[in-house]
C-alpha cells in the first residue's frame, strides 16, 4: 500500500511539472516575439517596435496564388505548403512605410502590366531601381551577411554594399558604386549558341515564369553578382570584377528611363550559367521532395485543372507541353 501512495505521489508530481514545464515553454516563445518585436529596425537603427516585413513583396506571393493552384511552396522546404511568402521582424513602421510606396509603384506601373497584359516597353523613374534595391538589401542583411564560407575579399565588398545601400535607402545618399543594375524580362530566355551548346533544363520556363529567388553568387575568384528573380523578371547587379559589356540594352538606370523588353539582349555566358544554376538547384529540391508530397503536388494539378487551366500557371504549363512537341 505504501509502495502505491508513492507512485501516486509521483505520478502527481510529474503530472505538476510537465504543465509547469510547459506554461514556462509558453512563457518564454511570448517573451521571445515581444523581444523580436521590439528591437533595432535594420535600416534606420532606432529601436522601436518592428513590423513582420515580406522578404518578397506581399503583392507578388498573392498574385502567384491567384493565377496558380492558390498555395505557396518555398525552396528552402518544398514539402511544406504556404500561404504566405517568407516574413521576418526587421523594420519599424516608418522603414516598412516608404518600402510598401516603392512597391505600391512597381506593382501597378510595371510588374501587373507586363504579366497581366504582355506590355513590350515601360517609362520607369528612380523607385523601380529603388525597389529592387530594397529587396537586395533586406536578403543581403538578412542571411548573406552571415555566410562564413565566402572568399574574405567578396565578403569585405558584400558588407561595403550593405553599407553604401542601406544609406541610399535611409537618406538617399548618391551612389556610386554598386548601382549598375541589369534586368532580363520573359520565360523562354535562354537558347543555345551553335558554337556553345548547353544543357538548358526544360524547368528554366518555369524557373522564369513563376519562381522567386534572390542572393549573392561569385567564382571564388574573379567575380561577385547580386541577383533577384522575380516572376517574368530577372534582375541582376555586379559588385566586383564583372563588366556587363556583352549586355545590350538591359540597363535600369537610377534616375530612371525607358525599358524596351524586346530589345534587351545578353551574349554573356556568365549570367546564362547563374540562370541554368539557380534552375538546377530547384530540380535538385524538386528531386528531394517526398513520395508524399510529390503525389499531392501531381494530384492537385489533376483535381483543379479546370480552375487554373485559362490561369497564369496553364499558360506555362501549356506553353511547356507544346514546347516538347
Amino acid at each position: 500500500m505504501r509502495g502505491l501512495r508513492v507512485g501516486r505521489v509521483l505520478k502527481k508530481f510529474a503530472k505538476t511539472l510537465t504543465i509547469t514545464t510547459s506554461k514556462y515553454c509558453n512563457l518564454l516563445r511570448q517573451l521571445n516575439i515581444i523581444m523580436d518585436n521590439y528591437l533595432e529596425c535594420k535600416l534606420c537603427r532606432k529601436t522601436t517596435t518592428l513590423r513582420q516585413s515580406h522578404m518578397y513583396p506581399k503583392f507578388i506571393s498573392k498574385w502567384l496564388k491567384e493565377t496558380g493552384t492558390g498555395y505557396l511552396r518555398s525552396g528552402a522546404n518544398l514539402n511544406v505548403r504556404q500561404q504566405d511568402s517568407f516574413k521576418c521582424y526587421m523594420l519599424c513602421s516608418s522603414c516598412e512605410d516608404n518600402f510598401s510606396r516603392l512597391e505600391a509603384y512597381f506593382s501597378k506601373h510595371i510588374f501587373y502590366p507586363t504579366v497581366n497584359n504582355q506590355i513590350t516597353s515601360f517609362e520607369y523613374d528612380e523607385r523601380m531601381f529603388k525597389f529592387v534595391i530594397s529587396i537586395m538589401w533586406r536578403f543581403l542583411h538578412y542571411s548573406m551577411l552571415k555566410d562564413k564560407d565566402r572568399n574574405e575579399y567578396f565578403q569585405n565588398i558584400i558588407e561595403q554594399v550593405e553599407q553604401k545601400w542601406r544609406n541610399y535607402l535611409l537618406n538617399n545618399e548618391e551612389l556610386k558604386e554598386f548601382n549598375c543594375l541589369h534586368l532580363l524580362i520573359g520565360v523562354d530566355v535562354t537558347r543555345n549558341d551553335e558554337n556553345n551548346e548547353i544543357n538548358i533544363p526544360d524547368r528554366i520556363i518555369t524557373y522564369m515564369a513563376r519562381y522567386l529567388d534572390s542572393g549573392i553568387t561569385d567564382d571564388g575568384e574573379d567575380y561577385c553578382i547580386g541577383f533577384l528573380k522575380l516572376p517574368r523578371f530577372f534582375f541582376l547587379i555586379p559588385l566586383s570584377g564583372f563588366s556587363g559589356v556583352n549586355l545590350y540594352n538591359t540597363d535600369i538606370y537610377k534616375d530612371g528611363g525607358v525599358y524596351n523588353i524586346n530589345k534587351a539582349r545578353v551574349e554573356d555566358g556568365t549570367w546564362a550559367h547563374l540562370i541554368l544554376d539557380r534552375v538546377k538547384q530547384f530540380e535538385s529540391a524538386l528531386d528531394n521532395m517526398s513520395p508524399t508530397q510529390r503525389q499531392k503536388m501531381i494530384d492537385i494539378g489533376i483535381e483543379r485543372w479546370d480552375d487554373f487551366k485559362n490561369k497564369d500557371l496553364g499558360d506555362i504549363l501549356n506553353y511547356q507541353y507544346n514546347k516538347r512537341k
